[in-house]
Order: structure tokens, then sequence, then C-alpha cells
């Protein structure tokens, strides 16, 4: 499928923050191309059954219910800058949400709306591209994080994700050293990066290798 720069700049903008109806489709496509690297950080995190679990920029929200049943998952938090998404999560969840095991908010990327020390592990699959102020947030998430708790960031390799066309309009890619840095100069003192390989059919809808990174970082 190829797409003009006007189309482009479109699902570049739709995958920052999806919005009215091409933002559901988008969600969708989302949904389906990021199952793997979220199953793989939750992997990694392990969450136990009474450990509090935030998610930052969750989505449709659509592979939550069956992370909760394989987790035993029983506080679980997600937060959104998308309305659409945020409205489409609480819908596809309706039923945890009525259980106590989920809650959803909204919030601006910057200031994670929590207290300290509030959660075991938090989790985020595919936002770094879009942090305004990657140090800022990544010090958000060790304010709001319990002391020996985890954080599991997904993200896609950078020289996979600059042959992709729509990471020209306002993606911010990370290449090893730019993430190790960014690491040195927030709060955390001990991270890791873990390396996987996967066949994708692009948001473009062209089928790729695609290799991602899950950033781990430990408080």
């Amino acid at each position: 499928m190829n797409l003009n720069q006007e189309e482009l700049k479109e699902l570049a903008s739709q995958l920052s923050h999806p919005k009215g109806d091409n933002g559901l489709i988008v969600a969708d496509k989302m949904h389906e191309t990021n199952q793997n690297m979220t199953v793989t950080c939750y992997e990694i995190l392990e969450p136990k059954r009474n450990d509090a679990l935030l998610e930052i920029g969750h989505g449709s929200g659509k592979h939550l219910s069956e992370l909760i049943k394989i987790y035993n998952i029983t506080t679980y938090q997600g937060i959104e800058i998308s309305k659409s998404m945020h409205e489409l999560a609480k819908e596809s969840n309706a039923k945890e949400i009525n259980e106590g095991k989920a809650r959803f908010e909204l919030y601006d990327g910057k200031i994670i709306p929590v207290s300290n020390n509030n959660f075991d592990k938090v989790v985020t699959v595919n936002t770094i591209y879009f942090w305004e102020k990657p140090i800022e947030l990544l010090n958000e998430i060790y304010r709001v994080l319990k002391p020996g708790g985890q954080c599991a960031i997904g993200y896609v390799n950078a020289d996979t994700m600059k042959n992709l066309p729509f990471t020209a309009h306002g993606f911010t890619l990370y290449p090893e050293q730019k993430i190790k840095r960014l690491c040195d100069d927030s709060h955390f003192e001990s991270y890791r990066i873990n390396t996987y390989n996967e066949k994708v059919k692009s948001n473009a809808g062209e089928e790729i290798d695609r290799k991602f990174h899950v950033l781990i970082l430990s408080k």
C-alpha cells in the first residue's frame, strides 16, 4: 500500500494520538502489531497477584483482559493522552472495571497523575517516540514506582523504524546509544536492554521483519 505524504502525516498523527473514526481503525492495527511486544513486556515483568501495575499509553486496551487472567492481576491502572483510546479501553474492559481490577485515566503526557511510590510494575509499548520530554517522563516513572519496582519499555529498533515512511513525521527514534544516554541522565541507576525479532504487518500495510527492544529499568 503506497501512501502519499499527506496520508503518511495523517497515519503518523493517528499513531501518536488516535482520534475519530480513523483513530479507531488505527487502534485495531496497533493492537495487532503491538500484541507480541506487549506480551513480551509482561513476561519480563512477571506481575504477581498483588502487584500494582501501571500501563502508559494502553491504546484500545483489548490485550488487557487476557493478561489479567494469565497473571491474576487485581490492580491495574492505564493512562492515555487519547480520549478516543481512553473511551475504547473502558468499553473493552467494562467487566474488569466493574470487578475493581482495572481503572483508566486521561493524562497530559507529562505528569503521571498518581502519588509517589505507587506501582510495583510499569509497562509502555511504542510510546517513547512521542514523549516530548523523555528524561522528565522517565523520572516520573521513577517517582511512581515503589522501591524495587521495575519498568519495561518496548520500542522498535531505530534502523527498522527509519525505513518506515511515516516515521519521518513526528517520531523520535532511539538507537542504543541514545537510549543509554537517556537512562544515564534519568534517576534510574539500573537498566538493561533485551532484543527480539518478529515478523509483522506494518501500519502502512507492508509485511516486515521487525527487530524490537525492551528496556528494563529498576528502581
